[in-house]
């Protein structure tokens, strides 16, 4: 959690989650055009600068044209194949839905991909061209921005999170392939649950963004992800450690601790971990569950999905980061 990069929207909406990430996250690396300042709220402008949580990311032209060629790649196959996704669409003609005019009501900015993708939509009749870029479906968008963030994951080594928790299970299913293959890979969704105060809602953004300038904070916040992140390798190298909280106990206790003196009570946030391994390793999938049994984190599914991970390389694993604040999931 020392760097993220934030997707799909500019600013974080729901104001608990930004909360969590100024309490938790070192930097917030949403993806941004050049001249994004003019669309964004004032809020979060003062926000921008009275802290160092965000840290726009700007894709250059090799992320925009991988993005590009995925989405182009991924959508065609939606639409060839649309009986396999129907659960996901609510119907099998998904070309129709994609060609409404009605459903073109999100945009994606022109900085964020390459010719070929407006080509390809504006012929296809997936999207139209607006000022600022391409406007297109909800689902079209999702897919990209999806996509997008894989790739700069991929090439800056950044794990993407967002605030939508079905987003991600969303792009998840719909971008798997329908049968894996042996190159595809598995996904293990790990859960470690962090503090948060009670009344997050009362208290205002004031008081957190107080907390986070203040001496010493982000040296303990440092510490709490080096903890974090050792653990984390610990489980992916297969090497079997006590457990996680008892043996790191005294740096979250004394974290928690300021966490806590924000307000009154404490509640129960849930950090999700996708660890993904190559799918010949099934045994990597039992080795974590026991490895993992009875400590902060743990397994709740194993999904296959389709090979575009391949570009991992030498990276044997890529981390994926999902934060889910009780009662305040957002639906895609």
């Amino acid at each position: 959690m020392e760097k993220l990069l934030y997707y799909p929207g500019f600013e974080i909406a729901n104001q608990n989650w930004l909360k969590f990430a100024l309490l938790y996250v070192d930097q917030l690396r949403p993806i941004h055009p050049p001249d994004v300042r003019k669309y964004l709220k004032k809020s979060f402008r003062e926000l921008m600068d009275s802290t160092d949580l965000i840290i726009p990311y700007h894709p250059d032209y090799d992320v925009a044209y991988r993005a590009t060629l995925d989405t182009i790649q991924q959508c065609e196959y939606i639409v060839n194949h649309s009986h396999l996704f129907e659960n996901i669409f609510k119907t099998t003609n998904i070309r129709e839905l994609w060609q409404h005019p009605y459903s073109h009501m999100y945009t994606i900015f022109r900085d964020k991909y390459t010719s070929e993708l407006e080509n390809f939509v504006v012929t296809e009749r997936f999207g139209t061209r607006v000022k600022e870029g391409i406007a297109v479906s909800m689902h079209f968008k999702n897919i990209f921005m999806s996509l997008l963030a894989q790739a700069i994951s991929l090439e800056e080594e950044i794990p993407p999170i967002t605030d939508k928790p079905k987003l991600d299970e969303f792009s998840i299913k719909c971008l798997r392939s329908p049968r894996p293959t042996d190159k595809g890979f598995q996904v293990a969704k790990g859960i470690i649950n962090l503090t948060l105060p009670a009344n997050i809602d009362s208290i205002p953004i004031k008081n957190i963004i107080n907390i986070r300038n203040k001496d010493g904070f982000k040296d303990r916040l440092h510490a709490f992800h080096s903890e974090i992140m050792s653990y984390i390798q610990s489980v992916e190298e297969g090497i079997a450690t006590c457990d996680f909280f008892e043996s790191r106990g005294s740096i979250f206790k004394d974290f928690s601790d300021e966490i806590a003196s924000l307000g009154v009570g404490l509640m129960q946030m849930s950090l999700s971990v996708w660890l993904l391994a190559n799918s010949s390793g099934a045994a990597f999938s039992e080795c974590v569950k026991e490895l993992i049994a009875g400590t902060g984190f743990s397994i709740s599914s194993i999904i296959s999905i389709r090979n575009g991970w391949e570009r991992t390389k030498a990276k044997r694993y890529t981390r994926k980061y999902m934060a889910d604040i009780k009662k305040l999931e957002s639906d895609i």
